[in-house]
Formats: C-alpha cells, structure tokens, sequence
C-alpha cells in the first residue's frame, strides 16, 4: 500500500512539472500573439513563475534549531541512539539536538529529490526529556529512526521531498488565479501522500515493541501523545496570552513540569488511540524497561543545557523575562486595574465615591459592574500591602491575604 500511493505520488509531481512547462509555454504563446503591451505582461508572468519555481529549488534547509548535544555533554544519550540505529538497520545520525517543541523527530538534508542521504539530526523536545523515562525515550527514538529507514528509501523518499516542492511553489507564485491552479494541485497530492506517513507510524511501531516491549511501547506512545497535547494547552492557556502583553517566563520548562503535575492529562488525539489499540492487540516482545528519568541521559551541565535552550528558543528581544508567580501576579493586577479604572473614571478617581455611586443606584447592578468591583478591592489591598496573587495552574490567578489565606473581595467591606 505503501508502496502504490508513493508511486502514484511520484506520477503526479511528474504531471506538476509538465503542467509548469506547459503553462511557462502557454502564456508566452499566449504573449507572442498579442500586441506588444500584452507580451511584455506575458514575459513578466511567465518570469514571475519561474522564478517561483527557481526559488523552490535554489532554497537552502532552515538552520538547526535548539543546543547541541555533544557526545561529551550526553554520553549515554549518544550510546542508546547507536544501539536504536543498529536495531532499525539504518545509519546513526550526525547530531543529536535539543528543542523546545515536545517533538522526537529525525530531520535529513536529502539531495537527487530524497535519494542521496545528507546530514542527519536527531531531535528531541526537551518538554519530552522532562517528561518520559529512558524506556519510553528510547521507544520514541527508535520509532523515529526506523520509520526514516522507509521514508528515505527509493519512491518513497521521492514522494515526500516531492510535497515538500508543491507544496512550497504553491506559496512562492503570486499570480491568483496560476496560485489556484497550484493550490489546488497540492491539495490533491497531499492528499494522495499524507496518509503514507500514517502507514509508516503503523510499521514502524514494531520498533517501538522491540524497545519497550507490547506494554511499554503503549506506554510511551501515550505519554508522548499526552506531552504534546498538554505542552499546547499550556501553550494557549498560559504562555501565549502573555507574549501578546510582552512577556516571557523564565522558567517555562519548570512551569511545564508544574502545569503537567496538577491538570488532568487532555484528550488523547485520535490517531494515538488507534495505534495504542493496535500494539496493545499485537505481538510483545520480553522487555525490563528503564525507568529512569530520560533527562539522566543528559549527565554533564544538565541545567545549563536546558536554560540555554531556554533563552535561545524564547527570550525574544524585546520581551520582559520574569519567574511564573512574578508574571501571573503583574498580568492579574494590569487586569484588575483596566477594571478599576471603569468605576474609578465615574467617580473622579475616589474609590469610596464608588459605594455612594452604588447606593444613589447610578451604577448599574449587572456582571461588568461586578467584575470592576472586584477588580477595584484587588487594587486597593495591593497598594495597601495588604495582599498578593497567589499563582494557580487550575484557574485564575487567587487573590491571598498575607498568610495566604483566600480574600473575600467584597466592596462594601473593604472600602467602608
């Protein structure tokens, strides 16, 4: 099956490249008949386009990402990836890097269209190192390194770097209707290459039993199915919402181990569970797993590995760096400011104008009017010293008095 949709793949990105030619052709035939002023708009098009398509080819692979890990910084870590290419039967690869993504993935820069191999590196998430035991990194890994020995092989390999160049002309062509044309073209090979990467998980999941055993190989593709998906809800939830505002933490693999300990795990995707179901129901193989923390793998400057990724992969320029309960308790009060700031406009900046606005009923009594109530008791404690924001990875942030005891932001209370 494999097999049949690489060569059916392969068929189609020959007919891209003869539809090129031929549109190259059409539009300046096209141009040579018409009058002058149309010509020349003829040859600026078809320029256009093969420059787009010169530009696809002539693109160099983006530059690696994260911190190197040495053989002399990782050692072990070097040791099990040897053992997990001799038991794919594929080559070692040249590198070995730590990203910020929870991702274990092999990356080659494949010349003559995937057929010629290239450097080679391994890439392994650091939310993942944190998260995984040795076993079930190892499984991950060797999955990886087996599914690349049948994706850089003959047609298939051709298939996948074939994607890669419609996929890519597509966006370089700026004529929309010729963009449409392309678009729809790699709509269509997508769709026709896609589900290979689909089949390569299923056959190379055989790796995944070989390392970890049935149980364990299940094991690890859950929890790495989990760590993906919760390193995007954190993302969304709590990373993200701060960017926007300029800001940054600076613990963010720490947060995301914290994040990880006290939410439940989120929905397994789809996908993940059908594999889990296929190896629990296939094969096993006698396996005593190591337990151990993956990051052990990572023995020598451990800690300044992971902050120089750290700051590498997201102390952007121009963002204020600060510890989680720093930016929860700066991001909570700025919010509970812009609503105080509603009820403090109406009555002249006096906070207890606000409780004779109230009782004269010339403030509305609806949620907007409570949410700057609360916002305006929140203001006033701070600044009286009197309370702080207590970080939470459940809800928002609480608001404590200072032996850390829930305050009760009622108005009346607080401002009488």
């Amino acid at each position: 099956m494999i097999a049949v949709r690489a060569w059916v793949a392969i068929a189609l990105l020959v007919g891209f490249y003869v539809m090129t030619v031929v549109l190259l052709a059409g539009i300046l035939v096209a141009g040579f008949f018409a009058g002058w002023v149309l010509r020349w708009i003829a040859i600026g098009a078809a320029v256009a386009l093969f420059l787009a398509v010169l530009q696809v080819f002539a693109a160099r692979p983006p530059s690696p990402t994260g911190v190197r890990l040495t053989e002399a910084r990782a050692p072990e870590l070097w040791h099990v990836v040897r053992g997990l290419a001799a038991l794919a039967g594929t080559r070692e690869p040249d590198e070995i890097r730590l990203v910020a993504t929870p991702r274990v993935r092999v990356v080659e820069e494949a010349g003559l269209l995937g057929l010629r191999g290239g450097w080679r590196t391994l890439e392994i998430g650091a939310p993942l190192l944190r998260a995984l035991t040795v076993t079930d990194l190892a499984a991950t890994a060797g999955h990886q390194l087996s599914r690349l020995t049948r994706r850089h092989s003959g047609p298939v390999a051709v298939a996948h770097r074939g994607q890669v160049i419609v996929n890519a002309t597509a966006a370089a062509v700026r004529n929309p209707f010729v963009r449409a044309m392309f678009l729809a073209y790699a709509g269509l090979y997508t769709a026709v290459v896609e589900p290979i990467d689909r089949l390569l998980d299923r056959e190379a999941d055989g790796t995944l039993v070989a390392v970890a055993g049935r149980e364990g190989a299940a094991e690890a593709l859950l929890r790495t199915a989990l760590v993906e998906a919760a390193w995007q809800q954190y993302r969304q939830e709590y990373v993200d919402p701060l960017r926007e505002r300029g800001y940054v933490a600076a613990d963010m693999f720490d947060g995301f181990a914290e994040f990880m300990a006290v939410r439940g795990a989120p929905a397994l995707p789809a996908d993940a569970q059908q594999r889990v179901a296929a190896i629990a129901a296939g094969p096993s193989a006698t396996v005593t797993p190591d337990i151990r923390p993956a990051l052990d793998l990572v023995s020598e400057e451990r800690d300044e590995v992971l902050r120089q990724l750290e700051v590498g992969a997201f102390h952007e320029t121009g963002f204020r760096v600060l510890p989680w309960h720093e930016l929860t308790a700066k991001a909570a009060t700025n919010a509970a400011q812009l609503d105080a700031n509603r009820l403090l406009e109406a009555a002249g900046g006096d906070a207890r104008a606000v409780l004779r606005l109230l009782a004269d009923g010339r403030l509305p009594r609806d949620a907007s009017t409570t949410n700057a109530l609360r916002g305006l008791v929140a203001v006033t404690l701070l600044d009286a010293g009197a309370a702080t924001w207590r970080h939470s990875w459940t809800g928002p942030a609480q608001l404590v008095d200072l032996e850390g005891n829930p305050v009760d932001r009622d108005l009346a209370s607080v401002l009488a």
